[in-house]
């Protein structure tokens, strides 16, 4: 979806400032506040996956496989790291459209400052989430929240169709 919002993005900011030149964010500005935010979301990645590969292998290395998979396929850390490694393609594009002297108007700036919020706010729910999986009864978490949701369909009548489920 990032490569759809970049496209979208280019084409309102070519529309913006054909209808008005003085809405143009300043190179040099925008430059060095996305390299610099890019490159703290870099440190803030690579040390969240250091953290995470360094609690599954003291807590999961030994541990049954479904045990493992639990902890690989977690929801929070899933979109944590999914969350940065969109917001850095997009400081990319971004810095690739400087390189290539592509004016950029507030509607990009407005994007990226959502985002880094974004990110902010991702990094700050999960924090400590990887702590939490430690122990591996805060894995089933997500199966009881699985669990929880189809027995609440089931109780409304609205699983029918899970070959599974014997009502």
């Amino acid at each position: 979806y990032i490569i759809v919002l970049l496209f979208c993005l280019s084409k309102l900011d070519a529309y913006l400032l054909s209808k008005n030149d003085t809405l143009i964010l300043k190179d040099e500005w925008l430059i060095n506040i996305v390299v610099g935010s890019m490159g703290i979301a870099g440190v803030i990645l690579g040390l969240y996956y250091a953290n995470i590969s360094s609690i599954f292998s003291s807590s999961y290395s030994n541990a049954p496989k479904i045990l493992a998979d639990a902890y690989q396929r977690d929801v929070v850390n899933n979109k944590c790291i999914s969350s940065t490694i969109t917001y850095i393609i997009f400081c990319v594009f971004v810095l690739g459209e400087q390189l290539l002297a592509i004016k950029i108007s507030y509607i990009t700036g407005i994007v990226y400052v959502f985002l880094t919020l974004k990110l902010i706010i991702t990094f700050s729910i999960s924090g400590n989430r990887a702590y939490h999986l430690t122990s591996s009864f805060r894995l089933a978490e997500n199966a009881i929240i699985d669990i929880r949701h189809n027995m609440d369909l089931a109780a409304t009548g609205k699983l029918k169709n899970d070959k599974n489920f014997q009502g």
